[in-house]
């Protein structure tokens, strides 16, 4: 995650490019590209939930059927590219896209960490959900800005 942050941040840098019109191209196409990612995190049950038995719940390699959170993931991101292409006029201003994706996406995976298993915590909350918590900030930054700009 830490590279995937600053390798971008290096190769706008070094070629001189503006920062939130590329992000704002890449997460306006994100969405798509991580449903299909966590769709293989279903099939390898990579990321089991608790133990259940509804629709969502499939049987993980210890034996027992749980909640499979890479399969609720890969929704998450299938409805947030739904209400990107919804809203994506909307998202017309600079960042607004960059918000709009990471700001859902901190929204969706903090409330999902609460029922992940095997995840270490540090005072009650994964170090995803302290990661969430920066990406919502930067997220009502860049809303800010971004109507701070449209009034000026």
């Amino acid at each position: 995650f830490v590279g995937a942050v600053i390798a971008p941040i290096i190769f706008v840098r070094r070629r001189h490019l503006a920062f939130l019109p590329l992000t704002d191209c890449i997460l306006g196409a994100l969405p798509i590209a991580y449903a299909i990612g966590r769709l293989g995190c279903h099939f390898t049950r990579m990321h089991p939930g608790p133990a259940c038995s509804n629709a969502f719940c499939f049987v993980f390699p210890d034996g027992v059927q749980r909640l499979d959170l890479g399969l609720l993931e890969a929704m998450v991101w299938v409805m947030i590219a739904i209400v990107i292409a919804i809203f994506h006029r909307h998202l017309a201003r600079q960042g607004q896209m960059t918000a709009a994706v990471i700001g859902l996406y901190g929204i969706a995976r903090f409330m999902l960490d609460f029922i992940r298993l095997d995840d270490l915590r540090y005072t009650g909350l994964t170090p995803a959900q302290y990661g969430c918590i920066i990406l919502v900030g930067v997220a009502a930054w860049l809303t800010i800005r971004a109507s701070r700009t449209a009034n000026a």
